[in-house]
């Protein structure tokens, strides 16, 4: 009877495990086209109970982010920014950090170099504002060259204007993503000045999502799923069935 019920309690921390790394998965696949996105991977490591030996082991999820280079794509737009290395970029919204490896930037109508949340990007002294550009565009003049080199340097007509601030950590695995291609640092680790990621004009960097992986790992995990889904049904059949006989002396 014991080993049925440890059958039943095994078969539901299975499909537990199952709907989150699927739930892992279907994000990755919404997320397959949004610019700097880093994947996640879900892996089950095996655990002891140490308050109560009757319960034995079992398995956890762990989540964990794949920091991998993405594929870069040029686009021509002058504001449009890749990372090639380890780095981030910094913006702020609302008083609040965050770092990103999506690179599509623009202007607003201040002249203020924002992402495509309206966050505001950092550069040496805070917020990145260029409104000489902005000036030069509505006044016609379209001769005002901007330049942004591959250590993050802006130059107007070839004069250092200001740096795109790029940042990284000694310890990756302090990142916690938010929503989509945004994260903030956990644990009370600083980021510090990153001088060896290179900072590409005119691409951005793509997710680095692989979808046929995630929908090979969707299929697997469904099948998965339903051979778990059938071992309960017929356990609980068992049990049903010697509880029944037990109940008849």
């Amino acid at each position: 009877m014991n080993l049925m019920i440890d059958r039943l309690q095994n078969s539901v921390l299975s499909m537990q495990m199952l709907s989150k790394a699927q739930e892992i998965t279907a994000n990755n696949l919404a997320n397959v086209n949004t610019p700097g996105f880093k994947a996640d991977r879900v892996f089950f490591e095996m655990f002891m109970n140490a308050g109560n030996q009757n319960q034995g082991s079992g398995v956890l999820p762990v989540q964990f982010i794949n920091f991998e280079q993405g594929q870069l794509e040029q686009t021509g737009n002058m504001f449009d920014l890749a990372l090639e290395g380890n780095g981030f970029f910094l913006v702020e919204k609302d008083n609040m950090a965050h770092l990103t490896r999506n690179g599509r930037f623009n202007l607003d109508s201040s002249g203020y170099l924002i992402d495509d949340r309206g966050s505001h990007v950092q550069g040496r002294d805070g917020n990145i504002i260029i409104p000489e550009y902005l000036a030069a565009i509505s006044g016609g003049d379209r001769q005002l060259d901007l330049e942004i080199s591959q250590d993050g340097t802006i130059r107007l007509n070839g004069e250092i204007f200001d740096q795109i601030r790029v940042v990284s950590l000694e310890n990756p695995e302090n990142l916690r993503k938010l929503d989509g291609n945004y994260f903030i640092v956990k644990n009370g680790d600083m980021p510090l000045a990153d001088d060896s990621t290179r900072v590409l004009q005119g691409y951005i960097e793509l997710g680095n999502v692989n979808p046929m992986k995630e929908l090979l790992d969707m299929t697997q995990n469904f099948k998965l799923f339903e051979a778990q889904q059938r071992i309960m049904r017929s356990t609980d059949d068992m049990l049903s069935g010697a509880t029944h006989t037990l109940g008849r002396f």
